[in-house]
C-alpha cells in the first residue's frame, strides 16, 4: 500500500499515505504514530546490522530489516 502510492501514484503527503495504507490493509490507525517516534530507531538499526553478510562484513541488502525471523528487503516507512 505505501509503495504504491509513493512508487506509482508519486503521492508525497507522507502522512496521508501512512493514513490510508494502514486503512487499506485493516491497521490500527494510531499505528501512523509510528512514522514520527524515534522509538523503533535503535531496533530498526539493530535489524538492519543483522543483515549483513557475515563472512564479509558486507550487507546483502539494503535496507534490510527482520521480522519474526524473517528478512525482508526494501523500503521501510521514511
Amino acid at each position: 500500500a505505501l509503495g504504491t502510492r509513493i512508487q506509482q501514484h508519486k503521492e508525497a503527503d507522507f502522512d496521508a499515505v501512512i493514513a490510508a495504507s494502514l486503512a487499506e490493509v485493516d491497521l490500527p490507525a494510531a499505528l501512523a504514530e509510528a512514522a514520527h517516534s524515534t522509538a523503533y530507531d535503535d531496533e530498526v538499526a539493530r535489524s538492519h546490522d543483522a543483515g549483513k553478510d557475515p563472512e564479509q562484513d558486507a550487507y546483502v541488502g539494503t535496507p534490510t530489516i527482520h521480522v519474526d525471523g524473517t528478512v525482508w528487503f526494501g523500503p521501510v516507512l521514511n
